[in-house]
């Protein structure tokens, strides 16, 4: 089973979870890159990037409740 998560999904993790999300997954950043990127300090970073990473986990299982249900 394959899961898509819209672009617009991911935009609902806010700006700055999107943000970085978005240049680490997507675009390989490293957290340090982003650091440098987006002038803020590593430790932000880092806590954005577990803000951001919990919220999508919860979006996901919202919206996949039966995903893991069904092998």
């Amino acid at each position: 089973a394959s899961v898509v998560v819209s672009l617009e999904e991911l935009r609902k993790l806010g700006p700055k979870g999107y943000s970085v999300l978005n240049l680490i997954y997507f675009n390989g950043y490293s957290c340090r890159q982003v650091s440098n990127e987006m002038g803020i300090p590593r430790s932000t970073v880092n806590s954005q990037l577990y803000r951001a990473k919990s919220r999508f986990k919860k979006l996901f299982l919202k919206q996949n409740k039966n995903f893991f249900l069904n092998d």
